[in-house]
């Protein structure tokens, strides 16, 4: 299991709460490594479980499950349609 590199965290809720949440969209980055050469050409599915809050005046749990298949490429992949996305969410982790 990889380590999840979650965003810094704002304010939420009610001024001077101190509670501290996400809202609208949030990106979690994990990493991972490409499959060795003998897997070029083959589709690799990517698999999470996602527990999480919805809140309001009261908090709900909610689970849900996300994938995602690629397909894996030799050689470095060219700079995707989603790349601004991947740097922005870079951009908001904590700094060392």
């Amino acid at each position: 299991m990889t380590a999840i590199r979650w965003p810094v965290p704002s304010h939420v809720g009610e001024p001077g709460s101190g509670d501290l949440g996400y809202e609208g969209d949030v990106m979690l980055l994990v990493s991972g490594q490409r499959p060795t050469s003998d897997g070029i050409g083959q589709s690799v599915e990517f698999k999470a479980r996602v527990d999480y809050m919805i809140c309001g005046n009261v908090c709900i749990k909610e689970t849900t499950t996300v994938s995602k298949a690629l397909t894996v490429m030799a050689g470095k992949p060219p700079r995707s349609k989603d790349a601004a996305l991947f740097d922005e969410a870079r951009a908001r982790l904590p700094k060392q």
